[in-house]
């Protein structure tokens, strides 16, 4: 079974001293929580066109696609037994 892909991104301003960040209302457990900004990955999309649209989604900012630079990819197993894989930019 392909993992569930997600993307994660972390927009700072110029000086690099403020990040742009969401307050979580869902999963319930999470809610009030600081979260980066992202979601998951539509079938056949790439990660980096999945962060640019989930940054206008959320956040309501229309991003160059070059703004988004991948740093680190996590992949695991849920408790579930499902994968999932979460890119981060």
């Amino acid at each position: 079974m392909k993992p569930q892909k997600y993307v994660v991104g972390f927009f700072f301003d110029k000086s690099m001293s403020n990040i742009a960040l969401i307050r979580k209302q869902k999963p319930q457990w999470q809610a009030g929580l600081l979260n980066g900004i992202g979601g998951k990955v539509e079938d056949s999309e790439l990660p980096k066109v999945a962060m640019w649209r989930e940054f206008k989604e959320e956040a309501g900012l229309n991003t160059s696609q070059l703004t988004w630079v991948n740093f680190c990819t996590m992949s695991g197993v849920n408790n579930d037994g499902s994968a999932f894989e979460v890119e981060f930019f």
